[in-house]
């Protein structure tokens, strides 16, 4: 598919199920009545989309709603949803650089990226802000759910969300060279999950900086969680707790200082300004 626009549908703009070998790409969904683009089967692709104000009818819809094996999301820019904003269930997909925004603004336990039942996903390079927790159970950046395993989250920003990382039900999974920046309290969170690593991550928060059920992490390697007046519980002593000299000179990069203490962890940053669709002349 390529279709330059959808726009008022009653149910969900693009439906393609069982569908091997597909591409949806270059398209603009808006003011869905359910989901704005659903693809399950093999091989696919979902690329350089731009889908906002879905679930006006259902708001437990999802914007983007993908499952099977051997998928692909990437440079799509997804906002203003009532639920979740990219979704997941399978086999080997690669979830990247994507900009996510102001989703959850309805309903609960969800993300702005949330992928379950799923072995072998990497999710990397992607850009979520702007998530507010409106009451109940909560909403996520990145959030991998039941069954989740060896998975891999890189090199992904989140700015404006309070819960960076939520992992329930999940082992073997990797968390690795991410940049989460809150201002208030941050929570990273692992319920009945287990052997998950995490590897030079830069947590940075206001407040108090939670992670619950720290058992569930076998190695800790080179990170940073930093906060300068706030607690940190759940997070093991020999965890730096210092000023990584963060600064974001431009929209979706936060790099390190001349002399950052995290440079010799090897942690980097991240730079995900590209993150997100490719604006075509004369479309918006």
């Amino acid at each position: 598919a390529n279709v330059p626009f959808y726009k008022e549908l009653g149910n969900q703009g693009i439906k393609a199920t069982e569908s091997n070998g597909l591409t949806v790409e270059g398209c603009e969904v808006r003011n869905a009545g359910a989901c704005g683009i659903r693809v399950h089967g093999q091989g696919w692709r979902v690329v350089n989309n731009y889908v906002h104000h879905n679930g006006e009818v259902y708001p437990s819809a999802i914007a983007v709603n993908t499952g099977g094996q051997d998928g692909l999301l990437s440079h799509n820019e997804v906002h203003d949803c009532p639920y979740s904003g990219i979704t997941f269930g399978g086999q080997r997909a690669v979830v990247e650089a994507n900009e996510i925004y102001r989703t959850m603004l309805e309903l609960h336990d969800g993300a702005a990226i949330y992928i379950t039942f799923c072995k072998n996903v990497t999710v990397r390079g992607n850009y979520v802000h702007d998530i507010v927790d409106t009451g109940g159970y909560g909403a996520s950046a990145y959030y991998l759910d039941e069954q989740a395993e060896d998975c891999l989250v890189e090199g992904n920003l989140s700015t404006g969300v309070g819960w960076p990382s939520h992992n329930h039900m999940t082992k073997h999974n990797t968390l690795r060279g991410n940049v989460w920046v809150v201002a208030g309290d941050a929570k990273l969170t692992f319920p009945k999950s287990t052997d998950c690593t995490l590897e030079r991550n830069l947590v940075t928060a206001t407040g108090k900086i939670t992670v619950t059920n720290p058992a569930a992490i076998t190695t800790w390697t080179d990170n940073v969680f930093y906060t300068p007046q706030g607690p940190r519980e759940g997070v093991p002593a020999d965890v730096l707790n210092v000023d990584p000299l963060l600064e974001s000179p431009a929209k979706g990069v936060w790099r390190l200082k001349a002399g950052s203490p995290a440079a010799a962890l090897g942690i980097t940053g991240v730079d995900v300004s590209g993150a997100g669709r490719t604006r075509t002349p004369g479309r918006p």
